[in-house]
């Protein structure tokens, strides 16, 4: 007897949940009028032979281009990282390249966040 309560326990509930949702109406979110503006901000550190992924996936973001900010934070990379990303980044991006002076995620992140404009810090 345990065992069923327990399976019904277990099985009703998301079959209750799943019987609901077939008869609700399904909302799309409403896109907002203005857009806040966005900074996000990739610490790297020798990742010349990924950054590439990386700024493919920064580039196929659907945010409007005009509220994005971009920041590449190099922690001092000897692979040409910060070379690549120089030369890769263009005026649709919206990116740019800060050196920090000291290696290492937080005193990227540390020398970085003074300087970002956006109102949400990614």
């Amino acid at each position: 007897m345990a065992t069923l309560v327990l399976a019904w326990t277990l099985f009703a509930y998301f079959l209750l949940i799943w019987f609901i949702g077939l008869f609700r109406p399904l909302n799309t979110p409403v896109r907002p009028s203005a857009w806040p503006r966005l900074s996000l901000v990739i610490p790297v550190y020798n990742e010349r032979g990924e950054i590439a992924a990386k700024l493919d996936n920064v580039r196929s973001l659907e945010y409007p281009r005009d509220r994005l900010e971009v920041v590449f934070v190099d922690g001092g990379s000897t692979d040409g990282t910060v070379e690549y990303l120089e030369s890769a980044l263009d005026e649709q991006d919206g990116g740019r390249v800060v050196c920090s002076p000291l290696p290492g995620k937080i005193n990227q992140l540390n020398h970085t966040l003074p300087d970002l404009t956006g109102e949400i810090i990614v």
